[in-house]
C-alpha cells in the first residue's frame, strides 16, 4: 500500500508531538478520502496519544468496519477502550484479536491489564505469562505479571 506525502508529513508531526498539525493534515486528507485506512489509523493514533480517546475510538471503529481483521486497529481500539474504562468491551475485542492471531503479544499484554481491572487476577497472571513466553524481554508483561500476582 502506497502512503501519500501528506500522510508521511502527518506521521512526522505525530512522532514529533505536534498533534494539532497532524490532525489538520489528516482531517483534510480524510475529507477527500474518508475510507482511507492509513489515514484513519494515523489519526486514531494521534487521538490516542493526545488522550482524545472517544475520537480515537471512532477512527478505529471505522477501520474495523472497513477491515474487520485489521490487528493494528483492533489492538489500538482495545487500548482506547481500556483508557475509557470500558474494560468488558476491550476484553471482547482482545479475545477476537487472539482468535485471529493467537501469538499476538499486544493482545496478551492488554488482556492481562484488562483482566486486572475486572478483578480476574488468575487470568491476568496467565495472560502475562503467555506474553512473557512470546517475548521474554517485554517489560510491560513483567509489570502486569507483578501487579496481578500481588493482587492474588
Amino acid at each position: 500500500m502506497k502512503i501519500s506525502k501528506q500522510l508521511i508529513k502527518a506521521q512526522q508531526y505525530l512522532r514529533s508531538g505536534f498533534y494539532s498539525k497532524a490532525i489538520e493534515i489528516l482531517n483534510k486528507h480524510l475529507k477527500i478520502f474518508p475510507n482511507d485506512l492509513s489515514g484513519l489509523l494515523i489519526r486514531g493514533e494521534v487521538n490516542l496519544r493526545s488522550e482524545q480517546f472517544e475520537l480515537a475510538l471512532a477512527d478505529y471503529a471505522k477501520v474495523v468496519e472497513l477491515d474487520s481483521k485489521n490487528i493494528l486497529a483492533l489492538n489500538n481500539f482495545s487500548v482506547a477502550l481500556i483508557r475509557c474504562n470500558r474494560n468488558r468491551e476491550a476484553k471482547e475485542i482482545i479475545d477476537y484479536i487472539l482468535e485471529l492471531d493467537p501469538g499476538n503479544l499486544g493482545g496478551f499484554i492488554n488482556l492481562g491489564k484488562v483482566c486486572q481491572a475486572l478483578g480476574e487476577y488468575q487470568l491476568a497472571v496467565n495472560s502475562s505469562m503467555r506474553a512473557i513466553q512470546i517475548d521474554p524481554q517485554s517489560s510491560l508483561a513483567y509489570l502486569n505479571l507483578g501487579t496481578a500476582v500481588g493482587a492474588l
